[in-house]
């Protein structure tokens, strides 16, 4: 069995094996190129911090080149290069889940290697941030200055595509899809037991219907 150390120090591989030679190490080839590069700083700067794991030097060099390029923008908000064969074919978009990966990837930077840059651009980003705050706490997107310059989201593959006549004030957008049903038998501590529906996560069955559990809804006819 591997010790934590040695699954660690696979990851650290693992991330490092990542990085595409023939597209400039950018992380392709996951989830979306900007928003992996912000999880890949945090992840490797916490490996050396708490390892001593070190990034090599060429791709360190890469990879901050990568990084600085994906925040340069107006809101310097972590966003994917026009040029979408050097992003593995992902289109660019306006993801809000950046706002993490960014402030992740520029916290750690600051914390671990005094990085004076990374202060900079994460103030830069909190200040991004701050302007789209409506006095509710909701974010209003169309107050980034790179709004209407790359869809807010999009669907090609697994991502999303909605014009911008789709999300225009008033219009309601419901967004369907299945999700894995299955079955299960639960003992719990007081004796019982339940033959539980799952739909996702969530409990949409339960048989028997009593006691404590009724909180969620009666098994369906010919699934107990």
């Amino acid at each position: 069995m591997q010790t934590l150390r040695q699954s660690m120090e696979l990851g650290h591989a693992n991330l490092l094996a990542w990085l595409d030679p023939e597209r400039q190490h950018f992380p392709t080839g996951g989830y979306e190129v900007a928003h992996d590069t912000g999880r890949w700083w945090d992840a490797m700067l916490r490996l050396e911090a708490t390892l001593g794991l070190a990034i090599p030097a060429d791709r360190e060099a890469d990879m901050l080149r990568n990084l600085q390029a994906l925040l340069d923008n107006p809101d310097g908000l972590l966003m994917n290069l026009p040029d979408e064969a050097l992003m593995g074919d992902r289109p660019r978009f306006i993801n809000p889940h950046n706002f993490r990966e960014g402030l992740l990837a520029l916290g750690t930077m600051a914390r671990v290697r005094g990085s004076q840059w990374a202060v900079a651009a994460g103030l830069r980003l909190l200040r991004t941030l701050d302007t789209l705050f409506q006095p509710d706490g909701r974010l209003d997107y169309t107050r980034l200055q790179c709004w209407g310059t790359a869809p807010h989201t999009q669907f090609a593959g697994p991502w999303l595509l909605l014009s911008r006549e789709a999300v225009s004030p008033g219009r309601e957008i419901a967004v369907r899809h299945a999700l894995p049903e299955r079955t299960s038998t639960e003992r719990f501590s007081s004796g019982a037991t339940y033959r539980l529906l799952w739909r996702g996560d969530d409990v949409v069955g339960l048989d028997p219907h009593d006691g404590p559990m009724t909180m969620h809804p009666l098994m369906p006819a010919g699934r107990a």
